[in-house]
């Protein structure tokens, strides 16, 4: 039995010493992480989507693409985004179209300009 310490030790050491270099290489591959290529590989990736999505829209049939109106992974994200309106926020943007809020200031000013265009 007094074997079992000593090699729960050395599998922690193991694992310490693993840990740590595995956290070196993590670090090196953030501080020598080119940003245009991450740009370039982003610029592709987006360019490829919109491809295939002129793509689809080219090849469809004259009555699919007027049902398509946008192409269709951008369609899916516009509903995904209408459909999550309440969490991105967008809902106070949409109610806050009224005058309510408004008015106020804007009969505050209609008062001033009274005001001061009677003392000229």
């Amino acid at each position: 039995m007094p074997a079992v310490p000593s090699d729960i030790t050395s599998v922690v050491s193991e694992l310490t010493t693993s840990v740590e270099v595995f956290k070196g290489q993590l670090r090196d591959a953030f501080t020598s992480l080119d940003l245009t290529t991450v740009a370039a590989i982003l610029l592709v990736v987006v360019g490829a989507i919109l491809l295939y999505d002129l793509l689809v829209y080219a090849l469809a049939s004259a009555s699919t693409r007027r049902s398509l109106m946008m192409t269709p992974l951008l369609s899916q994200l516009a509903t995904n985004a209408w459909d999550m309106r309440d969490e991105l926020g967008l809902s106070n943007m949409i109610e806050s179209r009224s005058l309510e809020t408004v008015s106020p200031i804007l009969e505050t000013i209609f008062m001033a300009m009274d005001k001061y265009e009677k003392r000229e």
